[in-house]
């Protein structure tokens, strides 16, 4: 079991223990002064065998080096689930591979079902719809899918989980949600850009459609495509971000309605069930952001593991850098990088 020593992963492991499974659990340092004392204790609270593997500088180059960089690029990066595709569900799901596991369990709020008709695992939502995280998780391949195990799928919200292990693991009973990105640790994710790259001057222009100088911004990575709040500008009509040019150092103001897109591209596709890239095309719902909602959508399959999505009717604000993740029902077909 991965675990973070937070309450979901404490859980997932006292599950399996109480399933008959012969459990450890594994934990990854990601950065100098990650704190892997709170998976210690939960370790030690159920009894089991714990290894904590060093990932630092794994985790320093591909997770936070690219954070910074699509940032920078005026992308809005979601690390979390580079994490899970790079680190969790690769180097340390080998790991725990390399220690005996025969399988790898997490926290995650997911469900693996195998379709016996078709010989292939399916991911599906879980029973938690607001703490669903199958989001994170359409990378998963089938190989990867056969030796994963997700504990926490029939529970329909977090409070019964705490319940769980109310009396198990007391201290970790009352710890709160980590909303937060872990490596920032608290601080606001400009901040720690500004400071990671020692940024002095950082601002540059804000302009309009035309290209005409409006005000000065912080920095391009303090935005994000649809930004309305935080520009700083006071005007007779609201304005949205609406084009960030790293080359030039400026960012496009305009109206909400110039935020609008009907079709997107991506790359870095992966779907659970591969047979589907040798479709042209196929309809479904996707998901453009963690928070986003489900939008009725056409995906066409290019070559190079890429792809198109037009949306059935235009939608605000996709962001470069986000993942857009396909939908059908409560099964999770894949996703890729938004472009």
């Amino acid at each position: 079991v991965a675990l973070s020593g937070g309450v979901d992963s404490a859980a997932s492991a006292y599950i399996l223990k109480q399933q008959g499974f012969e459990v450890f659990g594994i934990t990854m340092k990601n950065f100098e002064n990650f704190d892997v004392e709170p998976a210690k204790y939960v370790a030690n609270k159920l009894n089991i065998n714990h290894y904590v593997v060093d990932l630092v500088n794994k985790f320093e180059n591909e997770i936070i080096n690219y954070f910074v960089n699509e940032y920078v690029e005026g992308k809005t990066p979601n690390p979390c689930l580079l994490c899970n595709k790079k680190i969790k569900y690769g180097y340390l799901l080998n790991e725990a591979k390399n220690l005996g596991a025969d399988y790898f369990s997490t926290g995650h709020y997911a469900k693996i079902k195998y379709d016996d008709e078709n010989n292939i695992y399916k991911l599906f939502k879980s029973n938690a719809k607001r703490k669903d995280q199958t989001y994170f998780l359409y990378h998963l391949s089938q190989k990867q899918l056969s030796s994963v195990i997700f504990p926490l799928e029939s529970y329909e919200n977090k409070l019964q989980v705490r319940e769980l292990v109310k009396n198990i693991v007391p201290q970790t009973f009352e710890k709160k949600d980590s909303l937060n990105i872990c490596f920032t640790q608290n601080m606001s994710h400009s901040l720690f850009i500004k400071k990671r790259l020692n940024l002095i001057n950082d601002k540059g222009n804000f302009i309009d459609k035309n290209g005409k100088f409006i005000a000065k911004h912080k920095g391009i990575y303090n935005y994000t495509i649809g930004q309305k709040r935080g520009l700083g500008i006071k005007g007779e009509k609201p304005m949205f971000v609406v084009k960030i040019n790293p080359k030039t150092n400026e960012i496009t103001l305009g109206d909400d309605i110039d935020t609008y897109k009907e079709k997107i591209n991506i790359v870095d596709v992966s779907f659970t069930d591969e047979s589907k890239f040798k479709l042209n095309s196929f309809e479904c719902e996707v998901k453009l952001c963690q928070w986003g909602y489900f939008i009725p959508c056409t995906v066409y399959n290019n070559e190079n593991r890429t792809a198109s999505i037009k949306f059935h009717k235009a939608e605000r604000a996709p962001a470069f850098g986000q993942s857009a993740v396909f939908y059908d029902g409560d099964e999770i077909i894949g996703g890729g990088t938004i472009i």
